[in-house]
């Protein structure tokens, strides 16, 4: 295994460990491993054995704000071009459970569509219009209907 000398408590070495140790399917035991080898995501056969390889291709991690992403395609393997360096917010929008969806002629998770719109809409809500066959523009900026409790009173914010 090639390391760079003083790599080992580097943070790109942890995430690189990490990453070798969540595809690997002998560790089924691990909680995270359904969602990586269980999938059968892989590492590429340069990075499996070579650090500097996987630090070449992907290079330093910018600050403390980032960890590896597998990105753009979250269902793909660790390899180069499909891995990135990003913050908690790019990485929650790259999870497997978005709904993407065409908004404003842009490719977004309904998350983004909902802050693009400015309709402070709740994600559920979206979901479940865009279920029930609602166009994207009416899902995501359709103000909701008043809530009328069932005893009559009008329970609505306004």
């Amino acid at each position: 295994m090639k390391r760079l000398h003083g790599a080992r408590g580097t943070p790109e070495y942890t995430a690189w460990r990490s990453m070798i140790t969540r595809c690997n399917p002998k560790y089924v035991h691990r909680r995270d491993n359904k969602y990586y080898a269980g999938r059968g995501v892989t590492v590429c056969a340069a990075w499996q054995n070579d650090f500097l390889q996987f630090l070449k291709d992907v290079g330093p991690r910018p600050s403390s704000n980032y960890s590896l992403d597998r990105w753009p395609d979250n269902h793909g393997n660790y390899e180069p071009g499909n891995v990135r360096w990003a913050t908690k917010r790019q990485q929650m929008l790259n999870m497997s459970n978005n709904r993407v969806v065409c908004f404003r002629g842009r490719e977004l998770p309904v998350t983004a569509a909902i802050r693009l719109a400015a309709s402070g809409l709740h994600t559920q809500t979206v979901l479940s219009r865009l279920k029930l066959g609602w166009d994207v523009e009416r899902a995501v900026t359709e103000p909701p209907r008043h809530l009328v409790h069932h005893s009559g009173w009008d329970v609505s914010n306004g």
